[in-house]
C-alpha cells in the first residue's frame, strides 16, 4: 500500500522522509546497480566453467550455512543484495555530506576501500575453503567492478562535486 501512496502521490515521500528521501533513492539503486555488477561478474565466470549458480550456492552455503543448493542460492542472493542497497545508502549519504563540505569525498574512498578489505577478510576467515573453490582475483575484480559501477553512478548524478573537489584543493592551497 505505501509503495501505491508513493506513486499515486508524489509529493509524500518528500514530505514524510523530507529530502533525504532523494538520497535514500539514490543509495538503494546505486546498491542494486553494485549488486547487479557482481551478479553478472560471477554469472559470466560460473558459466565460462560451465557450472550455473556455482559462486551464489558455494557463498551461501559457506558464509549463510545454507545446506540446499537452491536455498543457498536464494538466501545468499537476498543477503547479497540487501548489503549492497545498506552499503549504497551509507555511500549516498556521503555523497550528500561532500555536496556542503567536498572533503567527505575521502570517506568515501575509505568506505569501498574497507569495504573491499572487509570482504575479502570475511571471506578468508569464515569460509577459507571458499578460497580453493573461487580465484581470489574472482572476487576482488567483482568487488572492483561494482565499486567503480556505483561510484560512476554516483558522480554521473552528481557532476558538479568533483569541480567543488578540485576548487576545495585550490583554496586550501593558497
Amino acid at each position: 500500500m505505501l509503495a501505491y501512496f508513493f506513486r499515486a502521490h508524489r509529493a509524500l515521500p518528500r514530505s514524510l522522509i523530507g529530502s533525504w528521501g532523494t538520497v535514500l533513492s539514490e543509495g538503494a539503486l546505486a546498491g542494486i546497480i553494485g549488486a547487479a555488477v557482481v551478479a553478472l561478474w560471477f554469472f559470466a565466470i560460473d558459466a565460462i566453467h560451465g557450472e550455473m549458480l556455482r559462486t551464489p550456492r558455494l557463498l551461501g552455503a559457506a558464509l549463510l550455512r545454507q545446506q540446499t543448493p537452491m536455498s543457498a542460492v536464494l538466501v545468499y542472493t537476498v543477503v547479497h543484495g540487501a548489503a549492497f542497497v545498506l552499503f549504497g545508502i551509507i555511500g549516498a549519504f556521503l555523497i550528500a555530506g561532500a555536496e556542503h563540505q567536498p572533503m567527505l569525498i575521502f570517506a568515501l574512498v575509505i568506505l569501498f576501500t574497507s569495504f573491499e578489505i572487509f570482504f575479502f577478510g570475511l571471506i578468508l576467515i569464515a569460509a577459507s575453503w571458499v578460497m580453493d573453490e573461487l580465484a581470489g582475483w574472482t572476487v576482488f575484480v567483482g568487488n572492483v567492478l561494482a565499486a567503480a559501477a556505483m561510484l560512476a553512478f554516483y558522480f554521473r548524478r552528481h557532476r558538479t562535486l568533483a569541480h567543488r573537489l578540485a576548487s576545495a584543493w585550490e583554496t586550501d592551497d593558497n
